[in-house]
């Protein structure tokens, strides 16, 4: 969008703030309304805005990742995670087993991904039970 009729200063303050401004659109900036050769000022945001936050995340494959690395990554794409953590015998470490919603899914930034996490039975939990 050009503007016309609003003086230089005006232009470029429109221009430097990125304002609506309230001039019909395909107008040039000028001092006045001749026909002289007065320098245009384009305010077309296409190049000039900042790239608004995204309105959705798709989500990446955690799965087999420790809660930890998988929580982290979860965090620095904007979601937030739950976690609940089930002992399992037969895993040797800590690792995702699954995720809701699932990989490749899109969702809305801040929501909640629920991960369930196998942790390994400890070492010295399942010797006193085999101790006794």
């Amino acid at each position: 969008m050009t503007v016309k009729s609003f003086g230089l200063a005006a232009a470029a303050l429109c221009l430097l703030t990125m304002a609506a401004c309230s001039a019909p659109q395909d107008q040039t900036i000028g001092a006045s309304d001749s026909a002289s050769a007065s320098p245009t000022v384009s305010t077309s945001p296409s190049t000039s805005l900042p790239s608004a936050a995204p309105t959705v995340v798709v989500l990446p494959d955690v799965v087999g990742m420790t809660a930890v690395n998988a929580n982290g990554t979860l965090l620095a794409i904007g979601l937030v995670t739950s976690v609940q953590v089930i002992s399992d015998p037969t895993v040797d470490t800590e690792q995702v087993a699954s995720m809701t919603p699932a990989a490749g899914q899109a969702v809305a930034p801040g929501s909640e991904v629920q991960l369930v996490v196998l942790q390994p039975v400890a070492a010295a939990s399942s010797s006193a039970s085999a101790g006794a």
